[in-house]
């Protein structure tokens, strides 16, 4: 039934990577995704740790055997980060200590580097380490499977894109603790994987599968991935409409009644729906499962962001009340200030 039906539905991945691609290669990269998968929802948490690196390795090495589509990854890699990067700026500023999770080819790490304080790029892979060596304040931690190996309340803003959706779903929860706990109090976690409601994402879509059966082994919609964050402790989580660089944060009831309609529709349905370019378009740009999550503030940090607020407070209405702001208003006359 899939071989029948290869052809015509895997145009759209022979379009999207060249005219390199035949049939035959994709099919082959499927199969190997779905033995992969299989291979990490069915092996027990001690396993899956190393599973994770052997995974992901063997996809990178199938994509770089082939050149063509090796300098479209990359092209296409370079764009994403600079708008990636535009888009981050709003969240990370001079003096913050930055962690990117699953950074790919490192390339946002790298342009975050030149504005934070510090950037530790966390990977199942060495192959960023000499990267990372390049950049005084740039630093690759190797880890197994969904560890983060970083001290506790001493991170400001932790990034992730496109990383949760390959993770065994407890995988994916334990790893959100681990990194509640690295971040500092007020602390900011950016997360953007694709959305279920639009979904599959990874190869079974082109093979008719209305669920992923490939290396995406769950995924989430916005309402979903909020309510994961939550359930780790995260607050003020919320939606970020838009794309490339422009991220506009939207009120999650909206989106989720969005998601809802959808969800009442049948798979093929939805599926048939985003074949319209406009709607496809509009709906990527409206549901892409994108959003940033607070860590709440500590009993001291609280009561220092208080207090600061009611001295500003304070020093507004003193500056008002004083009578040298109210003296330089009017001239000796009684009458208003030209100046005025």
């Amino acid at each position: 039934m899939v071989q029948s039906r290869t052809t015509t539905l895997i145009e759209p991945a022979i379009q999207w990577w060249g005219p390199s691609e035949n049939p035959e290669k994709i099919t082959d990269e499927y199969r190997t995704e779905r033995g992969l998968r299989w291979k990490l929802l069915t092996a027990p948490r001690s396993r899956r740790a190393a599973l994770y690196a052997d995974a992901y390795e063997e996809v990178l090495r199938r994509s770089y055997e082939d050149i063509n589509r090796r300098q479209f990854e990359i092209l296409k890699d370079r764009a994403h980060a600079r708008d990636t990067f535009r888009a981050l700026r709003r969240f990370v500023k001079a003096g913050h200590r930055v962690v990117e999770l699953g950074p790919g080819h490192g390339r946002v790490s790298r342009l975050l580097s030149e504005i934070a304080a510090h950037v530790t790029m966390v990977d199942v892979r060495s192959a960023l380490a000499r990267d990372a060596g390049e950049i005084d304040n740039l630093s690759l931690i190797v880890t197994k499977g969904t560890r983060i190996p970083i001290a506790r309340n001493s991170v400001d803003v932790v990034f992730s894109d496109q990383l949760i959706e390959h993770l065994h779903p407890d995988d994916a929860f334990q790893m959100h603790c681990e990194v509640f706990n690295a971040m500092a109090p007020g602390g900011v976690l950016i997360c953007y994987t694709p959305n279920r409601v639009l979904g599959p994402h990874d190869l079974s879509r082109y093979f008719g599968k209305y669920e992923p059966d490939g290396l995406h082994l769950v995924e989430y919609s916005i309402t979903e991935l909020a309510t994961l964050l939550r359930s780790v402790g995260f607050q003020s989580v919320r939606p970020l409409i838009g794309g490339k660089w422009m991220w506009i944060p939207m009120p999650l009831f909206i989106l989720a009644a969005v998601e809802s309609v959808l969800d009442r529709l049948r798979p093929s349905q939805r599926l048939r729906l985003v074949r319209f370019p406009l709607v496809k378009q509009g709906l990527k740009v409206l549901l892409g499962a994108r959003v940033v999550a607070r860590k709440p503030l500590d009993g001291p940090a609280r009561r220092k962001l208080g207090e600061s607020a009611f001295l500003r407070v304070v020093a507004r209405l003193l500056h008002r009340l004083s009578p040298d702001a109210n003296s330089g208003r009017s001239n000796s006359h009684g009458q208003p200030d030209a100046r005025f």
